[in-house]
């Protein structure tokens, strides 16, 4: 059974925050409610991670290590948040198991150095959105343990 806390989600669209919200979230932001920043490159983090942002989302690619201890360093010293959507996962299907292993490098070095981690629907329409159990079961599928994961879901955003 899912204990009950105060659930997050991000999401990208007015129908997608309606949908989320009758999902079961108790507060969901849509991406003019944060200041976030879409990860990529090395260069994008480590500059997103130094301007102070909210979420750094989605900083891992299936193709290289786009990340390293020092962005997770800085992330922590600035309260950045490092974000990861159900969305990207959707959007490299093709390229899923160097996504996963990347992410979980990342999800690794986050933990090693304190930086909170977020995992969000990313939702842009009604039919992305997913429970708050399933962000969890996405958070343990990339390196988290289910506390680590419920946590990411409802305190990593407030």
């Amino acid at each position: 059974m899912f204990l009950k806390t105060v659930s997050y989600d991000i999401v990208f669209s007015p129908e997608a925050k309606k949908a989320a919200e009758d999902s079961g979230f108790d507060i969901v932001f849509t991406d003019n409610d944060l200041k976030i920043v879409r990860g990529g490159s090395l260069e994008k983090n480590q500059k997103a991670v130094r301007l102070k942002i909210d979420l750094l989302l989605d900083p891992a690619t299936p193709k290289g290590m786009e990340f390293d201890s020092a962005v997770a360093q800085v992330a922590h010293d600035n309260g950045v948040t490092i974000g990861f959507s159900l969305d990207n996962l959707l959007l490299h299907e093709n390229h899923l198991s160097g996504l996963i292993r990347n992410i979980n490098f990342v999800v690794r070095l986050c933990i090693k150095k304190k930086a909170d981690i977020a995992i969000i629907s990313g939702a842009k329409d009604k039919y992305e959105v997913r429970t708050p159990e399933d962000l969890v079961a996405i958070g343990q599928l990339l390196g988290l343990t289910k506390p680590q994961a419920r946590w990411a879901i409802s305190e990593a955003l407030k």
